[in-house]
């Protein structure tokens, strides 16, 4: 089943797509979706189902037009149908 998601940032869409077509890029990650799972799993409890949302290496957001950039009290959103929306509210320390 492919689902349809998008990511809005700042209320502004940046990336609408089908999760099946971002598999691909496993190969291009850190850290491989093994390690990350078998990292994950000794803090809690991964259900089957759970949803694991990676994000992107640092600095993505320099190659958009205007630069995107993460700031204080905004949010980032990513919504993936039939399931719901993750929002993350950006806080710097």
């Amino acid at each position: 089943m492919e689902l349809r998601f998008k990511m809005v940032i700042r209320s502004k869409l940046h990336y609408i797509g089908y999760l099946t077509a971002c598999l691909h890029h496993v190969s291009d990650m850190i850290f491989n979706v093994r390690k990350q799972i078998s990292y994950l799993s000794q803090g809690t409890t991964l259900e089957a189902g759970t949803i694991i949302l990676t994000g992107t290496p640092a600095g993505i957001g320099y190659f958009h037009k205007p630069v995107v950039v993460l700031k204080d009290g905004g949010d980032s959103r990513v919504h993936i149908e039939k399931i719901g929306t993750l929002i993350n509210r950006i806080r710097y320390e």
